[in-house]
């Protein structure tokens, strides 16, 4: 495929009316990589919208998942499912033809669409932070938490996130084409209206959120870890491996969440900053590329982990979607294997009795035998 053309013209008389163009070739990545690019984001479009269409579902027709705290995840979920399917297909269908082919307008609003609902992201994660920090460490409010305050604070992260992503379409930075002419975003270089933006933007909805959610991350496991200490001199010794093993879960979880988060962004955070400093140029095209596709997977990472990792979300996914069964929790899977068994095990005995009646057993699994002569 040609690659697009830049011009640069240049008198070749005293007449400034002639002149003479040199055309020099965009720069593109290797023909490999946008083929890669394509399946990637198109394989994290479709399961993007499939999970987070599964978790919201899941919140809707589950009464016992339905809570307070799931409401925060399900809202994640919300953005998540918006981004996989107005947001990555374009990127995707773009990398076939090796630049960006929606035009101008469309991009604009490509441009708004993942930095306001990533914004947006970034705030529920933080408030998912707040809600575990109040119901582990500061648990005698947790009951002030209701779900009309949990949707108010769900509706502020959605507001504070349209209003930073709205900022550049009224001149407070702008919405433009990546250099890998594939997906659009904020300017990240330019004048002192375009740094500003975009230092403010890294320090408001990322730096800061990350600090925050470092914090109360690290003082939950804190109390986690102090209470153990503290009750394991009233408990027997099987009891004590029980909570030491329930602090082990809280840590890995709070890991990944951290993580997570972290992983995500921090690519992204990083490659800003380089060109807020003037280093735009000196870095290769396909760096310009990763760290902004990388972020998006984020739509996946957030609902997988925030949900999996509850018992209550992943005996519901296994009930409601019967090929999910292998995640459910063990004593769930336990119970099941029981209930198939017992379904299952329907023995006809037929003997020469000396009335020379058929007898039918049915076994059950508390070993209860029930005869019936026919």
């Amino acid at each position: 495929m040609l690659s697009s053309l830049s011009s640069n013209c240049s008198p070749i008389t005293s007449d400034e009316n002639v002149s003479i163009c040199e055309t020099e070739p965009t720069p593109e990545l290797p023909a490999a990589m946008y083929v890669a690019l394509a399946i990637y984001l198109f394989l994290l479009s479709l399961f993007g919208i499939l999970v987070n269409g599964a978790f919201i579902y899941l919140y809707f027709s589950r009464k016992e998942i339905a809570t307070v705290s799931n409401l925060y995840v399900v809202a994640l979920c919300f953005c998540g499912f918006l981004i996989s399917t107005l947001g990555v297909p374009f990127a995707a269908a773009s990398c076939i033809r090796h630049e960006w082919i929606f035009g101008d307008g469309l991009c604009k609003l490509h441009g708004f669409l993942l930095t306001g609902l990533g914004i947006v992201m970034i705030a529920l994660l933080t408030g998912i932070a707040v809600d575990k920090y109040i119901y582990i460490v500061r648990y005698h409010a947790h009951h002030k938490v209701t779900k009309s305050v949990a949707m108010a604070i769900i509706v502020s992260c959605n507001i504070y996130g349209i209003i930073w992503g709205i900022l550049p379409l009224f001149g407070w930075n702008k919405y433009t084409l990546e250099p890998a002419r594939l997906t659009c975003s904020v300017e990240w270089t330019g004048d002192i209206s375009n740094h500003s933006y975009a230092i403010t933007i890294l320090f408001t909805g990322l730096l800061i959120p990350v600090g925050a959610i470092a914090y109360l991350y690290s003082t939950i496991l804190q109390r986690v870890h102090s209470q153990r200490i503290v009750s394991q001199r009233l408990v027997s010794g099987s009891r004590k491996q029980i909570m030491i093993k329930r602090e082990k879960k809280v840590a890995i979880t709070l890991f990944f969440m951290v993580g997570s988060f972290v992983l995500a962004w921090l690519p992204y955070s990083i490659y800003g900053f380089l060109c807020i400093l003037g280093y735009s140029k000196d870095i290769p095209l396909v760096w310009h590329t990763i760290p902004s596709v990388f972020a998006k997977a984020s739509i996946l990472w957030n609902p997988l982990i925030y949900a999996l990792r509850s018992k209550a979300m992943k005996k519901a996914l296994a009930e409601t979607y019967p090929f999910l069964r292998w995640i459910g929790p063990k004593a769930f899977r336990k119970q099941k294997l029981e209930l198939r068994r017992n379904q299952t095990t329907h023995t006809v005995l037929k003997s020469n009795a000396l009335n020379g009646s058929d007898v039918v057993v049915h076994s059950s699994g508390d070993n209860h035998v029930t005869s019936t002569s026919l």
